[in-house]
């Protein structure tokens, strides 16, 4: 209920769960579930934190997800435990598997391919990384221009 006590403060971010009955699922839970869970926004976000997918437009903040992550401008930094795909990430982007997205002023760190436009910062990947402009480090297997 209303009286509920929850370990954070009242800052506006959205936090995304699911409740089977009266029991939240747990992370195990959403990654079993392997992406049949999508939090999805119209509109502007400031920040969103979920174990789930997130498809949304514009995020003011931070993105953290258990899975992927879709959206189009996002001010912050990006995390997900899967793929992300974006337009224009101003802060970085750390993923557990491939990254494709057209602009990030970061960083990108992904476990495995990365496909972008222009990364002002480093690229780390497990996979191929192939990008037209890269101001920073490309550490990578395989790398590819254009």
């Amino acid at each position: 209920g209303e009286d509920e006590i929850l370990p954070w403060e009242d800052d506006g971010k959205i936090r995304a769960v699911v409740y089977l009955g009266k029991r939240m699922l747990s992370a195990r839970e959403y990654r079993n579930m392997r992406g049949r869970i999508t939090f999805e926004m119209e509109g502007i976000a400031r920040d969103v934190i979920t174990y789930m997918n997130v498809s949304c437009e514009d995020v003011a903040g931070n993105i953290k997800a258990g899975g992927d992550v879709n959206c189009d401008r996002v001010e912050g930094n990006v995390a997900a435990e899967r793929q992300v795909s974006c337009d224009c990430v101003k802060g970085s982007v750390f993923a557990g598997e491939g990254v494709t997205c057209d602009n990030v002023q970061g960083d990108v760190v992904a476990g495995g391919s990365v496909t972008c436009d222009t990364v002002n910062q480093n690229v780390t990947a497990g996979g191929s990384v192939r990008s037209d402009t890269i101001h920073g480090n490309v550490m990578a297997p395989h790398v590819e221009k254009g």
